[in-house]
């Protein structure tokens, strides 16, 4: 499970049980943005298990390799991405965008944008656990 701290820059990942729904190990940090880079918000993971991060503040989505290294910058239209998904049986990244509260907004802000995607995403899954 990955989690996103926009306000700190950070992602985090934990480890979840598939049967419990238990985390086996504390949340650990695989990336931290810089300041002034902007913080990662919206995410999904793709058919290789990478994950990609749409960056609020910084007009940008990313992907980056579970052990959290940056494989790829995507620069998008507008400054402030807020989610990102890559559908199983598509060939293009989808992006949304924020307008509403935005100082400067683009054209494309409020918009969801779309580019080619390197790779697909995966299906959507429930937890099957008890609360």
């Amino acid at each position: 499970m990955y989690l996103a701290d926009t306000a700190a820059g950070t992602i985090l990942r934990c480890r979840v049980d598939p049967v419990s729904g238990d985390l086996s190990r504390g949340p650990e940090t695989i990336a931290r943005l810089r300041d002034g880079e902007g913080g990662p918000d919206g995410k999904t993971v793709d058919a290789e298990g990478c994950l990609w991060v749409a960056v609020w503040g910084a007009g940008e989505v990313r992907r980056y390799h579970p052990d959290g290294h940056r494989l790829h910058t995507q620069t998008v239209p507008a400054p402030h991405p807020t989610s990102v998904r890559l559908p199983p049986d598509g060939d293009r990244v989808i992006v949304t965008t924020a307008r509403h509260g935005v100082k400067t907004p683009t054209a494309a802000s409020g918009a969801v944008l779309g580019f080619p995607a390197p790779v697909r995403g995966t299906a959507g899954c429930a937890w099957g656990g008890r609360r």
